[in-house]
Protein backbone atom coordinates (compact mmCIF):
# COMPACT_ATOMS: atom_id res chain seq x y z
CA UNK A 1 0.00 0.00 0.00
CA UNK A 2 1.57 3.67 -0.94
CA UNK A 3 3.00 4.91 1.96
CA UNK A 4 0.66 8.34 1.38
CA UNK A 5 -2.19 6.37 2.14
CA UNK A 6 -0.78 4.53 5.24
CA UNK A 7 0.00 8.01 6.65
CA UNK A 8 -3.44 8.88 6.28
CA UNK A 9 -4.82 5.89 8.17
CA UNK A 10 -2.62 6.09 10.83
CA UNK A 11 -3.41 9.43 11.92
CA UNK A 12 -7.03 8.86 12.16
CA UNK A 13 -8.55 8.35 15.71
CA UNK A 14 -9.68 5.35 14.40
CA UNK A 15 -9.26 2.53 16.88
CA UNK A 16 -6.04 -0.27 15.80
CA UNK A 17 -8.70 -2.53 15.42
CA UNK A 18 -10.10 -0.62 12.41
CA UNK A 19 -6.94 0.59 11.03
CA UNK A 20 -5.67 -2.99 10.99
CA UNK A 21 -8.83 -3.94 9.42
CA UNK A 22 -8.06 -1.82 6.46
CA UNK A 23 -4.22 -2.68 6.04
CA UNK A 24 -5.60 -6.68 6.41
CA UNK A 25 -8.03 -5.68 3.81
CA UNK A 26 -6.37 -3.58 1.31
CA UNK A 27 -2.83 -5.68 1.30
CA UNK A 28 -5.06 -8.62 0.35
CA UNK A 29 -7.42 -7.63 -1.55
CA UNK A 30 -7.20 -4.08 -3.01
CA UNK A 31 -7.79 -4.00 -6.52
CA UNK A 32 -4.98 -2.99 -8.43
CA UNK A 33 -6.28 -2.43 -11.84
CA UNK A 34 -9.73 -0.84 -10.87
CA UNK A 35 -9.57 0.27 -7.26
CA UNK A 36 -7.07 2.80 -7.70
CA UNK A 37 -7.40 5.00 -4.30
CA UNK A 38 -6.64 8.31 -3.97
CA UNK A 39 -5.92 10.61 -1.22
CA UNK A 40 -9.64 11.90 -1.46
CA UNK A 41 -11.29 8.03 -1.32
CA UNK A 42 -8.86 7.28 1.60
CA UNK A 43 -10.31 10.23 4.04
CA UNK A 44 -13.78 9.41 2.84
CA UNK A 45 -13.14 5.66 3.45
CA UNK A 46 -11.92 7.10 7.22
CA UNK A 47 -14.61 8.93 7.60
CA UNK A 48 -17.61 5.85 6.69
CA UNK A 49 -15.02 3.87 9.03
CA UNK A 50 -15.25 6.37 11.92
CA UNK A 51 -19.06 6.29 11.42
CA UNK A 52 -19.06 2.67 11.28
CA UNK A 53 -16.41 2.37 14.75
CA UNK A 54 -19.18 4.60 16.68
CA UNK A 55 -22.15 1.80 16.04
CA UNK A 56 -19.87 -0.72 17.10
CA UNK A 57 -17.81 1.08 20.01
CA UNK A 58 -19.46 -0.86 22.54
CA UNK A 59 -18.84 -3.97 21.27
CA UNK A 60 -16.11 -6.58 21.44
CA UNK A 61 -15.24 -8.52 18.27
CA UNK A 62 -12.35 -10.94 16.98
CA UNK A 63 -9.91 -9.44 14.28
CA UNK A 64 -11.48 -11.32 11.53
CA UNK A 65 -15.07 -10.03 11.84
CA UNK A 66 -13.96 -6.81 12.07
CA UNK A 67 -12.10 -7.20 9.01
CA UNK A 68 -15.07 -8.24 7.57
CA UNK A 69 -16.86 -5.48 8.38
CA UNK A 70 -14.16 -2.86 6.89
CA UNK A 71 -14.57 -5.21 3.87
CA UNK A 72 -18.20 -4.39 3.72
CA UNK A 73 -17.35 -0.54 3.18
CA UNK A 74 -14.78 -0.62 1.20
CA UNK A 75 -15.36 -3.39 -0.99
CA UNK A 76 -15.65 -0.90 -4.07
CA UNK A 77 -11.95 -1.14 -4.10
CA UNK A 78 -11.56 -4.72 -3.42
CA UNK A 79 -10.86 -7.42 -5.61
CA UNK A 80 -13.95 -9.49 -6.56
CA UNK A 81 -12.18 -12.52 -6.80
CA UNK A 82 -8.70 -14.06 -5.70
CA UNK A 83 -7.24 -16.98 -5.76
CA UNK A 84 -10.62 -18.24 -7.23
CA UNK A 85 -12.25 -17.38 -3.89
CA UNK A 86 -15.14 -15.54 -4.64
CA UNK A 87 -13.80 -12.79 -1.78
CA UNK A 88 -17.18 -10.74 -1.14
CA UNK A 89 -19.27 -14.11 -0.71
CA UNK A 90 -16.74 -15.08 2.09
CA UNK A 91 -16.09 -12.11 3.76
CA UNK A 92 -19.95 -11.42 4.43
CA UNK A 93 -20.50 -14.74 5.43
CA UNK A 94 -18.00 -14.62 7.66
CA UNK A 95 -19.55 -11.42 8.91
CA UNK A 96 -23.00 -12.54 9.24
CA UNK A 97 -22.41 -16.06 10.47
CA UNK A 98 -20.08 -13.94 13.23
CA UNK A 99 -22.93 -11.45 14.42
CA UNK A 100 -26.43 -13.30 13.65
CA UNK A 101 -25.51 -16.64 14.28
CA UNK A 102 -23.00 -16.63 17.76
CA UNK A 103 -25.12 -15.88 20.40
CA UNK A 104 -22.97 -13.60 22.21
CA UNK A 105 -22.03 -11.19 19.57
CA UNK A 106 -26.02 -11.41 17.89
CA UNK A 107 -27.05 -10.30 21.73
CA UNK A 108 -24.69 -7.46 21.46
CA UNK A 109 -25.50 -6.45 17.94
CA UNK A 110 -29.54 -6.22 19.50
CA UNK A 111 -28.27 -3.88 22.53
CA UNK A 112 -26.59 -1.39 19.68
CA UNK A 113 -29.12 1.91 20.00
CA UNK A 114 -30.00 4.04 17.48
CA UNK A 115 -27.26 2.50 14.66
CA UNK A 116 -26.36 5.26 12.02
CA UNK A 117 -24.59 3.27 9.48
CA UNK A 118 -27.22 1.81 7.18
CA UNK A 119 -25.12 -1.65 7.40
CA UNK A 120 -25.47 -2.06 11.24
CA UNK A 121 -29.12 -1.07 10.97
CA UNK A 122 -29.65 -3.67 8.32
CA UNK A 123 -27.45 -6.00 11.19
CA UNK A 124 -29.75 -5.16 13.68
CA UNK A 125 -33.06 -5.92 12.04
CA UNK A 126 -31.78 -9.32 10.62
CA UNK A 127 -30.20 -9.75 13.60
CA UNK A 128 -34.17 -9.65 15.60
CA UNK A 129 -35.45 -11.70 13.40
CA UNK A 130 -32.97 -14.21 13.75
CA UNK A 131 -33.28 -14.26 17.64
CA UNK A 132 -37.20 -14.86 17.21
CA UNK A 133 -36.15 -17.67 14.82
CA UNK A 134 -33.75 -19.09 17.10
CA UNK A 135 -36.27 -19.14 20.01
CA UNK A 136 -39.04 -20.45 17.79
CA UNK A 137 -36.45 -23.57 16.78
CA UNK A 138 -35.48 -23.96 20.22
CA UNK A 139 -39.56 -24.09 21.70
CA UNK A 140 -39.76 -26.49 19.11
CA UNK A 141 -42.58 -24.61 16.87
CA UNK A 142 -41.81 -25.43 13.58
CA UNK A 143 -44.48 -23.85 11.46
CA UNK A 144 -43.93 -20.66 13.08
CA UNK A 145 -40.45 -20.98 12.08
CA UNK A 146 -41.43 -20.96 8.93
CA UNK A 147 -43.31 -17.73 9.13
CA UNK A 148 -40.58 -16.01 10.58
CA UNK A 149 -38.14 -17.52 7.57
CA UNK A 150 -40.56 -15.94 5.38
CA UNK A 151 -40.03 -13.02 6.85
CA UNK A 152 -36.45 -12.68 6.92
CA UNK A 153 -36.82 -13.44 3.01
CA UNK A 154 -39.16 -10.32 3.08
CA UNK A 155 -36.07 -8.16 4.85
CA UNK A 156 -33.94 -9.22 2.00
CA UNK A 157 -36.20 -8.11 -0.95
CA UNK A 158 -36.31 -4.91 0.17
CA UNK A 159 -32.53 -5.08 0.90
CA UNK A 160 -32.76 -4.21 5.18
CA UNK A 161 -35.52 -1.47 4.49
CA UNK A 162 -38.95 -0.97 5.83
CA UNK A 163 -41.61 -1.45 3.35
CA UNK A 164 -43.34 1.79 4.38
CA UNK A 165 -40.50 3.94 3.30
CA UNK A 166 -42.34 3.23 -0.36
CA UNK A 167 -44.78 5.89 0.57
CA UNK A 168 -42.21 8.60 1.65
CA UNK A 169 -40.26 9.80 -1.81
CA UNK A 170 -38.29 12.03 0.46
CA UNK A 171 -37.42 9.63 3.10
CA UNK A 172 -36.35 6.82 1.06
CA UNK A 173 -34.20 8.54 -1.10
CA UNK A 174 -32.16 9.46 1.57
CA UNK A 175 -32.06 6.22 3.16
CA UNK A 176 -30.55 5.02 -0.31
CA UNK A 177 -28.22 7.70 -0.70
CA UNK A 178 -26.44 6.24 2.87
CA UNK A 179 -26.66 2.57 1.78
CA UNK A 180 -25.46 2.91 -1.73
CA UNK A 181 -22.35 3.98 -3.14
CA UNK A 182 -22.74 6.82 -5.43
CA UNK A 183 -21.55 5.36 -8.52
CA UNK A 184 -24.46 2.58 -7.64
CA UNK A 185 -28.01 3.50 -9.61
CA UNK A 186 -29.50 2.02 -6.74
CA UNK A 187 -29.66 5.42 -5.21
CA UNK A 188 -32.89 6.47 -7.75
CA UNK A 189 -36.02 5.34 -5.55
CA UNK A 190 -37.43 3.82 -9.45
CA UNK A 191 -34.68 1.78 -9.55
CA UNK A 192 -35.28 -0.13 -6.30
CA UNK A 193 -38.88 0.04 -6.40
CA UNK A 194 -38.44 -1.85 -9.95
CA UNK A 195 -36.15 -4.42 -8.48
CA UNK A 196 -38.61 -4.90 -5.29
CA UNK A 197 -41.62 -4.92 -7.49
CA UNK A 198 -39.66 -7.61 -9.71
CA UNK A 199 -39.50 -10.02 -7.10
CA UNK A 200 -36.97 -11.67 -9.45
CA UNK A 201 -35.55 -15.33 -8.00
CA UNK A 202 -32.67 -17.62 -8.97
CA UNK A 203 -33.01 -20.25 -11.67
CA UNK A 204 -32.80 -23.98 -10.94
CA UNK A 205 -31.36 -26.11 -12.83
CA UNK A 206 -32.79 -29.37 -10.91
CA UNK A 207 -35.85 -28.80 -8.76
CA UNK A 208 -35.43 -30.13 -4.93
CA UNK A 209 -37.31 -28.69 -2.34
CA UNK A 210 -33.82 -27.43 -0.29
CA UNK A 211 -31.97 -25.80 -3.36
CA UNK A 212 -31.06 -22.59 -2.33
CA UNK A 213 -33.56 -19.99 -4.05
CA UNK A 214 -33.38 -16.44 -3.15
CA UNK A 215 -34.59 -13.22 -4.53
CA UNK A 216 -31.83 -11.35 -6.57
CA UNK A 217 -31.06 -7.96 -5.39
CA UNK A 218 -28.02 -5.75 -6.32
CA UNK A 219 -26.76 -5.48 -2.86
CA UNK A 220 -24.24 -8.30 -1.34
CA UNK A 221 -25.61 -8.08 2.10
CA UNK A 222 -29.42 -9.44 1.16
CA UNK A 223 -28.08 -12.20 -0.82
CA UNK A 224 -25.53 -13.56 1.54
CA UNK A 225 -28.20 -13.36 4.43
CA UNK A 226 -30.45 -15.09 2.93
CA UNK A 227 -27.42 -18.11 1.70
CA UNK A 228 -26.43 -18.17 5.49
CA UNK A 229 -29.87 -18.51 6.65
CA UNK A 230 -30.78 -21.29 3.96
CA UNK A 231 -28.31 -23.26 5.32
CA UNK A 232 -29.49 -22.87 8.53
CA UNK A 233 -32.56 -23.89 7.67
CA UNK A 234 -31.41 -26.99 5.58
CA UNK A 235 -30.07 -28.15 8.56
CA UNK A 236 -33.12 -27.59 10.63
CA UNK A 237 -35.05 -29.38 7.39
CA UNK A 238 -32.90 -32.53 7.91
CA UNK A 239 -34.52 -32.61 11.68
CA UNK A 240 -37.77 -31.62 11.67
CA UNK A 241 -38.90 -31.89 7.91
CA UNK A 242 -40.35 -28.38 7.81
CA UNK A 243 -39.24 -26.36 5.11
CA UNK A 244 -40.29 -22.95 3.21
CA UNK A 245 -38.89 -21.80 0.25
CA UNK A 246 -39.78 -19.79 -3.41
CA UNK A 247 -40.99 -21.60 -6.26
CA UNK A 248 -42.04 -18.23 -8.42
CA UNK A 249 -41.97 -14.99 -7.88
CA UNK A 250 -45.45 -15.01 -6.40
CA UNK A 251 -45.71 -18.61 -5.23
CA UNK A 252 -44.24 -20.08 -1.57
CA UNK A 253 -43.62 -23.90 -1.04
CA UNK A 254 -44.25 -24.67 2.85
CA UNK A 255 -42.84 -28.02 3.36
CA UNK A 256 -44.74 -29.34 6.86
CA UNK A 257 -43.48 -33.03 6.96
CA UNK A 258 -46.30 -35.19 4.72
CA UNK A 259 -48.31 -32.00 4.16
CA UNK A 260 -47.22 -29.09 1.22
CA UNK A 261 -48.76 -25.88 1.34
CA UNK A 262 -48.70 -23.87 -1.70
CA UNK A 263 -48.80 -20.70 -1.10
CA UNK A 264 -50.08 -17.59 -3.45
CA UNK A 265 -49.47 -13.78 -2.81
CA UNK A 266 -51.76 -12.29 -5.25
CA UNK A 267 -55.67 -13.98 -5.80
CA UNK A 268 -55.12 -13.60 -9.86
CA UNK A 269 -52.29 -16.36 -9.67
CA UNK A 270 -54.19 -19.54 -9.69
CA UNK A 271 -56.27 -18.40 -12.71
CA UNK A 272 -59.20 -19.79 -11.16
CA UNK A 273 -62.17 -20.83 -13.49
CA UNK A 274 -65.79 -22.38 -13.12
CA UNK A 275 -65.62 -25.40 -15.65
CA UNK A 276 -68.98 -26.82 -17.08
CA UNK A 277 -68.47 -29.49 -19.15
CA UNK A 278 -65.33 -28.60 -21.31
CA UNK A 279 -66.74 -25.04 -21.20
CA UNK A 280 -64.20 -22.52 -18.69
CA UNK A 281 -65.00 -19.24 -17.92
CA UNK A 282 -61.90 -17.35 -16.08
CA UNK A 283 -61.61 -13.91 -14.79
CA UNK A 284 -60.85 -12.46 -18.18
CA UNK A 285 -64.50 -13.72 -19.11
CA UNK A 286 -67.76 -11.48 -18.86
CA UNK A 287 -69.22 -14.47 -18.03
CA UNK A 288 -67.48 -15.87 -15.12
CA UNK A 289 -68.74 -12.47 -13.24
CA UNK A 290 -72.36 -13.10 -14.39
CA UNK A 291 -71.89 -16.68 -13.03
CA UNK A 292 -70.92 -15.91 -9.63
CA UNK A 293 -73.12 -12.24 -9.28
CA UNK A 294 -76.21 -14.15 -10.45
CA UNK A 295 -78.67 -14.23 -7.52
CA UNK A 296 -79.78 -18.13 -7.64
CA UNK A 297 -76.30 -19.22 -7.58
CA UNK A 298 -76.06 -21.22 -4.64
CA UNK A 299 -71.89 -21.95 -2.91
CA UNK A 300 -72.11 -25.92 -2.34
CA UNK A 301 -69.02 -28.22 -1.81
CA UNK A 302 -69.13 -31.43 -3.38
CA UNK A 303 -67.08 -33.70 -4.60
CA UNK A 304 -68.62 -33.06 -8.39
CA UNK A 305 -69.08 -29.50 -8.19
CA UNK A 306 -68.91 -26.67 -5.95
CA UNK A 307 -70.84 -23.73 -7.72
CA UNK A 308 -74.49 -24.48 -8.79
CA UNK A 309 -77.46 -22.73 -9.92
CA UNK A 310 -80.89 -23.56 -8.45
CA UNK A 311 -82.84 -23.37 -11.70
CA UNK A 312 -85.19 -26.74 -12.17
CA UNK A 313 -85.65 -25.90 -16.07
CA UNK A 314 -82.41 -24.89 -16.54
CA UNK A 315 -80.13 -26.25 -13.80
CA UNK A 316 -76.08 -24.92 -14.54
CA UNK A 317 -73.52 -26.92 -12.40
CA UNK A 318 -69.89 -25.38 -12.25
CA UNK A 319 -66.95 -27.05 -10.66
CA UNK A 320 -63.85 -24.29 -9.01
CA UNK A 321 -60.45 -25.16 -11.42
CA UNK A 322 -57.48 -23.19 -10.52
CA UNK A 323 -56.04 -23.91 -13.99
CA UNK A 324 -52.49 -22.70 -12.98
CA UNK A 325 -52.35 -25.50 -10.51
CA UNK A 326 -53.92 -28.57 -12.49
CA UNK A 327 -50.01 -29.05 -14.02
CA UNK A 328 -48.15 -32.22 -13.35
CA UNK A 329 -45.85 -30.64 -10.74
CA UNK A 330 -48.26 -29.48 -8.22
CA UNK A 331 -49.69 -32.85 -8.38
CA UNK A 332 -45.84 -34.83 -8.10
CA UNK A 333 -45.61 -32.48 -4.25
CA UNK A 334 -47.13 -35.31 -3.19
CA UNK A 335 -50.65 -36.71 -2.23
CA UNK A 336 -51.24 -33.98 0.90
CA UNK A 337 -50.96 -30.98 -1.26
CA UNK A 338 -52.95 -27.16 0.05
CA UNK A 339 -53.15 -23.95 -2.38
CA UNK A 340 -54.01 -21.15 -0.49
CA UNK A 341 -53.71 -17.40 -0.27
CA UNK A 342 -50.77 -16.82 2.06
CA UNK A 343 -52.15 -14.37 3.72
CA UNK A 344 -54.93 -16.82 4.99
CA UNK A 345 -52.60 -19.70 5.53
CA UNK A 346 -53.48 -20.12 8.78
CA UNK A 347 -57.08 -20.72 7.99
CA UNK A 348 -56.64 -23.00 4.91
CA UNK A 349 -54.38 -25.26 6.80
CA UNK A 350 -56.85 -25.29 10.02
CA UNK A 351 -59.82 -26.20 8.15
CA UNK A 352 -57.98 -28.87 5.97
CA UNK A 353 -56.92 -30.30 9.67
CA UNK A 354 -60.38 -30.27 10.70
CA UNK A 355 -61.30 -31.67 7.38
CA UNK A 356 -58.93 -34.81 7.74
CA UNK A 357 -59.67 -34.71 11.57
CA UNK A 358 -55.71 -34.67 12.42
CA UNK A 359 -56.28 -33.00 15.75
CA UNK A 360 -53.24 -34.30 17.16
CA UNK A 361 -51.25 -32.09 14.26
CA UNK A 362 -53.89 -29.70 14.63
CA UNK A 363 -52.92 -29.00 18.40
CA UNK A 364 -49.36 -29.41 17.93
CA UNK A 365 -49.02 -26.42 15.59
CA UNK A 366 -51.30 -24.76 18.13
CA UNK A 367 -53.61 -23.39 15.47
CA UNK A 368 -57.09 -21.78 16.49
CA UNK A 369 -60.40 -21.23 14.60
CA UNK A 370 -59.51 -18.31 12.84
CA UNK A 371 -61.04 -15.11 13.62
CA UNK A 372 -61.66 -14.30 9.49
CA UNK A 373 -63.48 -17.10 7.69
CA UNK A 374 -62.19 -15.34 4.31
CA UNK A 375 -61.93 -18.41 2.59
CA UNK A 376 -63.80 -20.85 0.66
CA UNK A 377 -62.66 -24.32 -0.71
CA UNK A 378 -62.39 -26.73 -3.55
CA UNK A 379 -62.46 -30.40 -2.48
CA UNK A 380 -60.79 -28.76 0.70
CA UNK A 381 -57.50 -28.47 -1.35
CA UNK A 382 -57.58 -25.22 -3.46
CA UNK A 383 -58.58 -22.21 -1.02
CA UNK A 384 -59.45 -19.51 -2.30
CA UNK A 385 -61.65 -15.96 -1.35
CA UNK A 386 -65.36 -15.73 -2.41
CA UNK A 387 -65.00 -13.76 -5.42
CA UNK A 388 -68.13 -11.43 -5.16
CA UNK A 389 -65.84 -10.05 -2.39
CA UNK A 390 -64.90 -8.27 -4.70
CA UNK A 391 -62.59 -5.61 -2.45
CA UNK A 392 -61.59 -8.38 -1.04
CA UNK A 393 -59.41 -9.61 -4.02
CA UNK A 394 -55.77 -8.63 -4.17
CA UNK A 395 -54.02 -8.24 -7.55
CA UNK A 396 -50.64 -6.74 -8.48
CA UNK A 397 -52.09 -4.91 -11.72
CA UNK A 398 -55.56 -4.39 -11.92
CA UNK A 399 -55.34 -3.05 -15.88
CA UNK A 400 -54.48 -6.87 -16.58
CA UNK A 401 -58.29 -7.77 -16.11
CA UNK A 402 -60.97 -5.55 -17.09
CA UNK A 403 -64.00 -6.62 -15.68
CA UNK A 404 -62.82 -7.41 -12.65
CA UNK A 405 -61.16 -3.85 -12.73
CA UNK A 406 -64.59 -2.48 -14.12
CA UNK A 407 -66.58 -3.70 -11.22
CA UNK A 408 -64.25 -2.73 -8.47
CA UNK A 409 -63.20 0.40 -9.73
CA UNK A 410 -67.01 1.55 -8.95
CA UNK A 411 -67.35 3.10 -5.60
CA UNK A 412 -70.57 3.02 -4.77
CA UNK A 413 -72.91 0.01 -4.55
CA UNK A 414 -75.66 1.29 -6.96
CA UNK A 415 -72.90 1.57 -9.52
CA UNK A 416 -71.48 -1.81 -9.11
CA UNK A 417 -75.03 -3.36 -9.26
CA UNK A 418 -75.79 -1.31 -12.32
CA UNK A 419 -72.20 -2.38 -14.21
CA UNK A 420 -72.62 -6.00 -13.34
CA UNK A 421 -76.21 -6.56 -14.39
CA UNK A 422 -74.64 -4.97 -17.99
CA UNK A 423 -71.89 -7.38 -18.03
CA UNK A 424 -74.71 -10.14 -17.35
CA UNK A 425 -76.46 -8.92 -20.16
CA UNK A 426 -74.09 -8.86 -22.61
CA UNK A 427 -72.49 -12.18 -21.67
CA UNK A 428 -75.99 -13.99 -22.14
CA UNK A 429 -75.96 -11.87 -25.50
CA UNK A 430 -72.25 -13.42 -26.40
CA UNK A 431 -72.75 -17.23 -25.05
CA UNK A 432 -68.87 -18.56 -24.77
CA UNK A 433 -68.54 -21.62 -26.90
CA UNK A 434 -66.54 -24.60 -26.45
CA UNK A 435 -63.45 -24.55 -28.46
CA UNK A 436 -62.04 -27.17 -31.03
CA UNK A 437 -58.99 -28.92 -30.00
CA UNK A 438 -57.30 -27.26 -33.09
CA UNK A 439 -58.67 -23.82 -31.83
CA UNK A 440 -57.14 -24.39 -28.69
CA UNK A 441 -53.81 -25.08 -30.32
CA UNK A 442 -54.02 -22.62 -32.99
CA UNK A 443 -56.28 -19.72 -32.03
CA UNK A 444 -56.91 -17.49 -28.96
CA UNK A 445 -60.59 -17.30 -28.12
CA UNK A 446 -61.20 -12.90 -27.90
CA UNK A 447 -64.16 -11.40 -26.58
CA UNK A 448 -64.15 -7.74 -26.46
CA UNK A 449 -64.18 -5.04 -24.34
CA UNK A 450 -67.36 -3.95 -22.94
CA UNK A 451 -68.13 -0.40 -23.24
CA UNK A 452 -71.07 0.81 -20.93
CA UNK A 453 -73.27 2.65 -22.25
CA UNK A 454 -73.52 5.03 -19.20
CA UNK A 455 -71.13 7.45 -17.32
CA UNK A 456 -70.77 7.69 -13.50
CA UNK A 457 -67.87 7.55 -10.86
Amino acid sequence: MDQILINIFNNTNLSNNFKNGIFNVLNKYQDKMYGYISVGDAYLIATSLAELEKDLINIKLDQKTIDAFVYASIKYYCDKEKDNIIVWKEMYERLFKDTLLNTINRVQILNIENPKTELVKYLKEAAVLTAELLDLMSLEKPYLVLKKYREIMNLCLYQGLDPSLLKNEEELKNRLEKKYSYYSKMRNPFEYRKIISQRKITLEDNFKADNFICFETPDCESYVIQYVMHLLMKEYYKKTGYFLRPLTRDIFLYYLKDITIVAYLYDDVPKMSLKSGRLYYNWDDPHFWAEVYNPKMDYIISDNFNYFIDDIDNPHIFKVVPLNFEKTFYKGLGKKVIFTPEKDIDEALFKFLNHTNDIKLLEQLELNSPESNNLMTSNNLFYFKDPTKIDMLEVENLEEHHYFNLIKSKINEASRKKTIAYITAYSKKHPKKVEKTFQKKFTKNFTPEIRLPYKDN
